[in-house]
């Protein structure tokens, strides 16, 4: 259906950025790509009510923005990036009953946002 047919292209482009991420990692767009996609498929099977799968894509986007804020700690997009993505995993979390793991996400998504408010 067209819930699946969705999954597969999201699939096909993370599969497609990671390739091209593995072959030049220096290409940060490729890479935040790479991780937006795996966003986009947590978001995806979060709605569906999958919640183990969801939680796996949301693990690999918020790995791939806090290595990528790493490089430039001071970026405020890139630290939106991690906040986001701690905060899409600490909700799939919930939502897949692990939500002991949870809490610790969303604060850590409260703390960048906090600090970026505070910064400003």
């Amino acid at each position: 259906g067209q819930w699946g047919e969705r999954r597969q292209r999201f699939e096909r482009a993370r599969d497609q950025y990671r390739a091209l991420a593995t072959e030049n990692p220096a290409r940060e767009p490729v890479v935040r790509n790479a991780g937006i996609t795996s966003r986009q498929l947590a978001s995806l099977h979060y709605d569906k009510g999958r919640g183990a799968e969801a939680a796996s894509f949301a693990r690999e986007a918020l790995e791939v923005s806090a290595r990528v804020l790493a490089t430039r700690l001071d970026d405020t997009a890139l630290q939106l990036e991690v906040a986001t993505d701690a905060y899409v995993l600490g909700m799939v979390l919930d939502a897949a009953g692990a939500d002991g793991e949870a809490p610790a996400h969303y604060e850590r998504s409260r703390a960048i946002l906090g600090a970026i408010h505070d910064a400003d």
